[in-house]
């Protein structure tokens, strides 16, 4: 049942680098906690809707190209200044909407210098592509065409499919199931059960990397702030498998 909590850190989807370190137990905790209201923000959403870079979900750091369009987008910028607010870590979180380890600190220091080096350069690469096409097309093109593509299209696009096509559908379920689950909880997260029944019963719901002992769970049936928790996480309707956790490092994907 703690498995829940772990809907703070689906913002961390924000950024990422492969450079930094992996954060600390505690690093991860405070960054969730800190950022878990950017989730439900005035900027998020309408940044990736005009952008077309959703950080909530992504599985890596942004293209130049997506990075240009974000940098067009006045919500993206203001997302930007909300994370430095919330002066995240600088180290990789799990980010278990995605499968992703990203640097939240690392976008939120650079996005502003990126965009101007980024906008400053997109008119340069118009002059390369106008000199090779021209030549290129004119004489490669009509051989080739004539002599492999005609083979290769018929062995191996047919097999390719069959090997690859069951592993999608399950993995997308399983980010859906994880993606419903975190944004469906996010409010018990600050709500009025937790900090109470974790006080009281002694058993920290949060960060706990196991399922209650049957002592932890005699002392929870007796408070009743954990009782009505466990209402509260019913009523939101999660979905009958495991979560990642990743303030406590409990759990697999769902």
């Amino acid at each position: 049942m703690n498995t829940f909590f772990a809907v703070a850190a689906a913002v961390a989807a924000l950024v990422g680098s492969v450079d930094a370190v992996a954060c600390t137990t505690a690093q991860q905790q405070g960054a969730y906690l800190s950022l878990i209201s950017l989730l439900t923000g005035p900027s998020l959403s309408p940044c990736a809707t005009e952008s077309g870079y959703n950080m909530l979900y992504a599985t890596a750091l942004p293209t130049d190209a997506e990075m240009i369009a974000m940098c067009g987008v006045e919500a993206c910028h203001q997302l930007i200044v909300e994370v430095s607010a919330a002066n995240p870590p600088d180290c990789d979180l799990n980010i278990p909407t995605s499968g992703a380890v990203m640097n939240v600190y690392e976008l939120a220091t650079t996005f502003e210098s990126d965009c101007d080096t980024l906008t400053g350069t997109t008119a340069p690469p118009t002059d390369a592509p106008t000199v090779a096409p021209t030549d290129a097309p004119t004489t490669a093109p009509t051989d080739a065409p004539t002599t492999g593509p005609t083979d290769v299209p018929t062995d191996a696009p047919t097999e390719t499919p069959s090997t690859t096509e069951p592993v999608t559908p399950g993995a997308s379920l399983h980010h859906t199931q994880q993606q419903g689950a975190y944004l469906s909880l996010i409010s018990l997260l600050t709500g009025p059960s937790l900090s109470p029944c974790a006080a009281e019963s002694g058993y920290n719901m949060l960060y706990a990397t196991a399922l209650p002992t049957d002592a932890e769970m005699i002392a929870m049936c007796g408070v009743e702030a954990c009782h009505q928790l466990i209402v509260e996480v019913s009523a939101a309707n999660p979905p009958d498998c495991d979560l990642n956790v990743p303030t406590s490092g409990a759990g697999t994907s769902c």
